[in-house]
């Protein structure tokens, strides 16, 4: 089994995707992601996940949840 990120596009979406990461990065937004990001606070974190099978996901959240965002790719990993 792999890591897994679930995701649902909206809180009213029906449904969810499930994509096996391979690795996570984290990484500063940039200008153009800051002016298109709402509610995540001043500076949110920004990770790239980089699924099995080559595919790429920029998810963004309040710096507050990094660790969370990076989940068991986080230098200290939540448990």
């Amino acid at each position: 089994m792999k890591d897994v990120f679930a995701w649902r596009g909206s809180p009213a979406a029906w449904t969810e995707q499930l994509v096996p990461v391979e690795s996570v990065e984290a990484r500063p937004a940039t200008k153009a992601e800051l002016a298109s990001l709402r509610r995540l606070g001043e500076s949110p974190a920004l990770a790239v996940l980089t699924a099995t099978d080559g595919t790429t996901l920029v998810v963004a959240t309040a710096s507050e949840q990094r660790t969370a965002l990076l989940g068991p790719f986080a230098p200290e990993p939540v448990t």
